[in-house]
């Protein structure tokens, strides 16, 4: 955990490969349902932080919704 500039921070974890390529697909599928880029201005990056953030706080699984 770091803190980064303007009021961000930065979270990292060291996985065997294996694991790091699963939970990587699963943030990218349902970031990915969360809405294509021209439906909303929130490219596919920041819709990947918020899936991260989401699911450990217990929100809906397949129903993501990232912060505007």
């Amino acid at each position: 955990m770091r803190a980064e500039a303007d009021g961000m921070g930065r979270i990292s974890v060291l996985l065997p490969a294996e694991r790091m390529l699963a939970a990587f697909r699963r943030i990218d599928g349902l970031a990915k349902k969360a809405g294509a880029p021209e439906e909303e201005d929130r490219d596919l990056d920041r819709r990947r932080a918020d899936v991260l953030y989401d699911l450990p706080m217990g929100h809906d699984r397949d129903r993501v919704k990232g912060e505007m």
